[in-house]
């Protein structure tokens, strides 16, 4: 018997190493509200974002999005994509830099602003305590 349990404990620690490598997700990974709360502090880094900071904290909010999207289970769809849309919309005018590109990158983040207002929406109603 005592063989048995030496058997089990290594390949228990067999396992351990074998999945090391691996990042299993957490239960907060996998969880809507945590998810969403991750998407708004991103949000809200965009809005307090200068000028030369607009494409990293857009592609920050994207990424948050795109974990959003993977817990929603089609649920926000419509929000997910219109948001994707506009951050791509505020990606490509913030590359252009220049005082010329400032109006249209004034409009691109009013228009992040409107399509995270809709995702907000919906999903604040999901996420009250």
């Amino acid at each position: 018997m005592a063989g048995t349990g030496a058997r089990f404990a290594a390949a228990v620690a067999v396992a351990g190493l074998a999945l090391g490598g691996c990042s299993l997700p957490s239960a907060s990974d996998q969880d809507f509200c945590t998810q969403y709360a991750r998407l708004s502090a991103a949000a809200d880094a965009l809005r307090r974002a200068g000028a030369d900071q607009i494409q990293a904290r857009a592609a920050q909010l994207a990424a948050r999005l795109d974990q959003l999207g993977a817990v929603a289970e089609d649920r926000l769809s419509t929000a997910v994509e219109n948001l994707h849309a506009a951050l791509g919309d505020l990606e490509a005018a913030a590359s252009g830099g220049g005082a010329a590109a400032r109006p249209l990158v004034d409009q691109s983040r009013d228009d992040v602003r409107a399509a995270f207002a809709q995702l907000e929406q919906a999903a604040d109603s999901e996420c009250q305590a």
